[in-house]
Parts: C-alpha cells; sequence; structure tokens
C-alpha cells in the first residue's frame, strides 16, 4: 500500500509541475519574490539553466498570468496585493509546498 501511495504521490507532483513555463517562474522565484514585470524580464532573459522552453520562444504577458493563476490555485505561488491602485502592485512568492517540491527535485537529481 505504501508503494501505490509513492506514486500516487509522483504523480501529483508530476501534474503539479506541468506546463512550459511553470520550471522556469519557479526557478525565478525561488530566488526571491517579485513583481509581475520584475518576473516577466527575468524570465524572457534568461537561458536553458532555468528551463526555458527550448526553440525561439517568448514568454507573454497573458501566458505568464495564466501560468501564475495556475501556480496560485495548485498552492505553489502565493500572490500578495502590497500597494492598492490602479493597477494594484502585486508581489508573487513561493509557498512552502512550492519549496519542499523543489528541494525534493533537487535531492532526487543528484
Amino acid at each position: 500500500m505504501g508503494d501505490q501511495q509513492s506514486w500516487q504521490d509522483l504523480a501529483t507532483r508530476t501534474r503539479i509541475l506541468s506546463g512550459d513555463w511553470v520550471v522556469p517562474v519557479l526557478a525565478v522565484l525561488s530566488r526571491g519574490s517579485r513583481r509581475y514585470k520584475e518576473l516577466l524580464n527575468q524570465i524572457r532573459a534568461a537561458g536553458p539553466e532555468y528551463g526555458t522552453p527550448s526553440g525561439e520562444r517568448t514568454l507573454h504577458e497573458r501566458t505568464l498570468s495564466n501560468t501564475l493563476k495556475t501556480l496560485e490555485a495548485r498552492g505553489l505561488v502565493s500572490r500578495r496585493e502590497v500597494e492598492r491602485g490602479i493597477p494594484p502592485v502585486v508581489v508573487y512568492a513561493l509557498t512552502d509546498e512550492a519549496r519542499r517540491i523543489i528541494e525534493t527535485a533537487r535531492s532526487a537529481g543528484r
């Protein structure tokens, strides 16, 4: 029964990390909280070391927005409004769950 549970956990974690831009978002946020434009610019400037999809692909704002919403719904990214206004100033950060998943992945890769 324990072995079956570990496979189910692995399947869940794999689904959580699916998506072309998930790993680059997590990689940048693993270095600290970021505002939306900071995150966008850093991912666009990042190379393959951040897990960016191969080929001539550019991260579009709508794609980043959808990725962040998905990661927030999955409990991996927190969204905090730090200043009200139009538009509001929002900061994104990793949750403790995301940090655990990243650490597990790093350990498995060693």
